[in-house]
């Protein structure tokens, strides 16, 4: 008996999360845009179930998307079997993809990205492509100018890095950084300083247990710099 009154609780708990979701996406801001596109079409059977089971709350499907990245990220950190770790990384890429499909306009779908995608998982090719599609769809300079940093980061592609940031510059309230930034890549200037600098604001905006991969990354730097100091 006692059995059967836990599992008859789930649908009551599982309502309450929902409901919880919801009203929390409400109190969120919507994004000034000025871009117009419809989200990307595909016959994925991913995004295809996804849409059906959404209905008319993409928003809402976004949401539990995301839940599903934090799961998979966990899991993810706290599983030393390497051969479940790639499996694992596909299945939470996918959910960035999902959430991204079901609202384009969903800005912690992109901020996450950074930290868990690009650096986290070490899938920064995933993550460039994922935060282009996005600048497509927001107004919003942070977006592009993230897949800028990566880009010349993790991908060392310089061309792809200054073409996003161009594109980070046509958009609304964009800071002088955007300027400064874009004026040392075509340089070529940028140098470790700034990836240590910007890297470690970036870290300060993510929860802590979503720092690590950007943590491992700001330490290589340094020892990276500490090298070429010490060769000085």
């Amino acid at each position: 008996m006692k059995r059967i009154s836990q599992w008859a609780m789930l649908p009551v708990l599982l309502a309450v999360a929902i409901i919880s979701l919801a009203i929390a996406r409400q109190a969120q801001p919507p994004a000034e845009t000025s871009i117009i596109v419809k989200p990307y079409t595909s016959t994925g059977y991913d995004k295809l179930i996804r849409s059906m089971q959404a209905g008319m709350l993409p928003g809402l499907g976004a949401d539990l998307a995301t839940l599903e990245i934090f799961s998979g990220f966990y899991q993810f950190t706290h599983n030393s079997k390497e051969l479940s770790q790639q499996p694992l990384r596909e299945s939470i890429y996918r959910s960035f993809v999902i959430s991204q499909f079901l609202d384009p306009q969903f800005l912690d779908t992109y901020r996450l990205t950074e930290g868990i995608l690009a650096y986290g998982l070490n899938m920064p090719e995933q993550a460039v492509e994922l935060l282009e599609r996005g600048s497509q769809q927001l107004d919003h300079w942070e977006t592009p100018f993230m897949a800028s940093f990566i880009a010349y980061d993790q991908l060392h592609d310089l061309d792809r890095a200054i073409a996003l940031a161009q594109l980070a510059g046509e958009k609304s309230d964009v800071p002088p950084l955007i300027i400064g930034y874009t004026a040392r890549l075509i340089n070529n200037t940028l140098g470790t300083d700034f990836a240590i600098k910007y890297l470690e604001e970036r870290k300060r905006r993510l929860h802590k247990g979503y720092q690590q991969g950007i943590e491992k990354r700001i330490i290589k730097l340094k020892e990276t710099q500490n090298a070429i100091t010490s060769k000085s």
